[in-house]
C-alpha cells in the first residue's frame, strides 16, 4: 500500500474519513431504481457542472493490456477509532501513550502487509503515526538527510522535509514513524512513551470516535460509473492502489450521461452491462475541490474511493441492498455496506 505522509496523503486520508463521516456512502444517498429500461437519455437532466476529462491514447499507453487480473495487493482496513486497532493484524499494536496537550487519537488504516497508520490531531494540526511490521521500506516516508537521536537507549532518525518533520526508530521487530509539523524534540517524548495497545492501556490514552454526520442529499453526491478496463488502461500511476487519469471537460460531457435505469448515476460511454465497472461516489464539492482548473480534471484517488462490481446488474443489486440495509451477497466484487464504527475490509481492485 502506498502511504503518502506529506500534506497530500493527509488530505487523502482526511477526505476518506470525510466521506465516511458525511454519510455520502450511506444507503440514504443511493436511490432505488425506477423501472426504466429505455436507452434514451433522461429528459430534463441538467449537464454536470464539475469539469471532467478523458485522455487520448498515445504512445505511452498504446497496446495496454486490458485483461482482468486477480487483485494485486492486500485489502485495506479502515480504523474508525482507536479500539478498532486492538488486535487488528493478529499481533499487538504499539502506540505512543503520551501525546502533546490537546491531541487525541482518531482513525486510520491498516493492511495485511503489516502497516498500521493512525491519525493524531488537536483539531487544527495532524500527526501521522505508523507501525510497520516486519520492518521494511515503505513509500511516502522521508528519506533525506537526518540527525541521529536517542529514544530510550535506541538510535533513531530525525528528518525534515519542507515544514514537516519525521522521527523514525525500530525495535528490531517493528519500524515506527511519527510525521507532522511538530519538531522532533516534541516527537521524542511521544516515541519514548511507546507501549502496547490493549483494552487496559486504552483507558489511559486520549482518543475519540468518528461520529457519522447526517447523510448528504443525493443532489450533492457525484456517482460516476467507469469501465474497469478503461480505468486500468488509462491509469498512469504505477502504484496499483492509486488511480491517476486526466481528462478534459469537453470530452467528459460527451462521454458521461445519466444511466437509463438510474439517472443519479453518470455512466461512461465505455461501460458495458456485462463487463466489470467501478463506481466513484463522493460529494460534488469535494470532487470539485480537487480540481481547480476549469478546463480539465484529474481522477487521482486511492482505489478505496471506488466500489468495484462484476457487471452493471451486480452494481444495481448492491445499491438496492444498501438502500434496504440488507447484507451484501458473498462472492461478488463489492465493498461492505454502510459505515459502522469498526474496521471493515475494503474490496481490492478487481484486476
Amino acid at each position: 500500500m502506498k502511504i503518502r505522509i506529506t500534506g497530500h496523503f493527509s488530505l487523502v486520508l482526511l477526505c476518506a474519513l470525510i466521506l465516511l463521516a458525511s454519510g455520502c456512502l450511506d444507503s440514504a444517498s443511493i436511490q432505488d431504481y425506477p423501472d426504466n429500461s429505455s436507452d434514451t437519455p433522461v429528459p430534463g437532466t441538467p449537464p454536470l457542472t464539475i469539469p471532467m476529462v478523458l485522455i487520448t491514447p498515445n504512445a505511452s499507453n498504446a497496446g495496454v493490456d486490458t485483461r482482468i487480473y486477480p487483485p494485486v495487493h492486500p485489502p485495506t482496513l479502515f480504523i474508525f477509532s482507536l479500539p478498532d486497532a486492538i488486535g487488528i493484524l493478529g499481533e499487538p499494536v504499539y502506540i505512543p501513550m503520551k501525546l502533546p496537550p490537546g491531541y487525541t487519537y482518531g482513525g486510520g488504516s491498516a493492511n495485511t502487509e503489516g502497516i498500521v497508520s493512525l491519525s493524531i490531531s488537536n483539531g487544527s494540526d495532524s500527526i501521522r503515526y505508523l507501525q510497520v511490521s516486519p520492518p521494511h521500506p515503505i513509500t511516502g516516508t522521508f528519506t533525506g538527510p537526518f540527525i541521529t537521536v536517542i529514544i530510550n537507549g535506541t538510535e533513531g532518525q530525525c528528518t525534515a522535509e519542507g515544514d514537516e518533520y519525521q522521527i523514525s526508530w525500530s525495535d528490531g521487530m517493528h519500524d515506527f514513524y511519527l510525521i507532522g509539523s511538530l519538531s522532533c524534540d516534541r516527537f521524542m517524548p511521544m516515541a519514548a512513551s511507546l507501549g502496547p495497545l490493549t483494552a487496559e492501556t486504552l483507558q489511559n490514552v486520549p482518543w475519540k470516535e468518528l461520529s457519522p454526520a447526517t447523510p448528504l442529499p443525493q443532489s450533492e453526491i457525484l456517482n460516476l460509473v467507469f469501465s474497469q478496463e478503461w480505468l486500468m488502461g488509462y491509469d498512469t500511476n504505477p502504484d496499483p492502489q492509486i488511480f491517476n487519469v486526466t481528462m478534459t471537460s469537453e470530452e467528459f460531457n460527451s462521454s458521461f450521461t445519466p444511466d437509463s435505469k438510474d439517472p443519479t448515476l453518470l455512466r461512461q460511454a465505455y461501460v458495458q452491462d456485462d463487463r466489470p465497472v467501478a463506481l466513484l461516489n463522493m460529494p460534488k464539492n469535494m470532487f470539485a475541490g480537487f480540481n481547480d482548473d476549469p478546463s480539465k480534471v484529474m481522477i487521482n484517488f486511492p482505489d478505496t474511493f471506488f466500489r468495484f462490481y462484476d457487471s452493471m446488474n451486480v452494481l444495481y443489486e448492491d445499491l438496492n441492498l444498501r438502500r434496504a440495509g440488507s447484507p451484501v451477497k458473498e462472492g461478488t466484487t463489492m465493498t461492505p455496506i454502510g459505515t459502522p464504527p469498526f474496521a471493515i475490509p475494503t474490496t481490492p481492485r478487481a484486476f
